[in-house]
């Protein structure tokens, strides 16, 4: 049996990891989450981990669909693409709201 995967499922492994490159901006900017003096400090530091662990998802979604590609390549295929998606959905939206104000 082939073990090797197929262009598509490396081509999606790439994509999904894409957004990964902007981490250390989004890393430099969550720590102006911590200006606000009115600011509630328990959910500033509950945001300021969840905007720092998504490499950490994307990193648990990939190992995830690399171990299910074996059962069920349907399912691999659609944990690598939720987060090409997502982050698709996220840079129109802000390509649409600089249009729009």
């Amino acid at each position: 049996m082939n073990k090797e995967r197929d262009k598509l499922f490396k081509i999606l492994r790439v994509l999904s990891m894409l957004p990964t490159i902007a981490w250390p901006l989004v890393f430099v900017a969550s720590f102006f989450f911590f200006d606000d003096p009115n600011a509630d400090t328990f959910s500033v530091w509950i945001a300021f981990i969840i905007a720092n662990s998504y490499p950490l998802i994307l990193v648990g979604n990939l190992i995830l669909a690399d171990r299910s590609y074996k059962k069920n390549k349907i399912l691999a295929y659609l944990i690598l693409t939720w987060p090409i998606i997502v982050f698709a959905l996220i840079i129109i939206a802000i390509i649409v709201s600089n249009y729009v104000l």
